[in-house]
């Protein structure tokens, strides 16, 4: 009988799939309900959560922030937590 070349297919341990940095992200991202209570992305939230909505100008006052700051912390918060954000009404310059 002739020898097989290289190793047997049992010879040789399967390795376990490293994790990336983006899979570890998710995973992150999905433990998380709410942000802290006392950020200024929840104190958006409740804002945009009344039931009149918030105009930009409130958020403002309320975070300090710029506008193109305020909607892309609402971007950000929308993609998290899964909420629809109208974009041509809230982001309007």
């Amino acid at each position: 009988m002739k020898a097989t070349k290289g190793k047997s297919p049992a010879a040789t341990p399967k390795k376990e799939p490293k994790t990336s940095k983006r899979t570890a992200k998710l995973a992150k991202a999905e433990k998380l309900t709410t942000p802290r209570a006392d950020s200024k992305n929840s104190k958006i939230l409740e804002l945009i959560g009344r039931s009149k909505g918030a105009i930009l100008a409130e958020i403002v006052t309320l975070a300090g922030w710029q506008k193109h700051a305020i909607c892309g912390s609402i971007s950000t918060l929308a993609s998290k937590y899964g909420f629809v954000v109208n974009r041509d009404v809230a982001c309007e310059n």
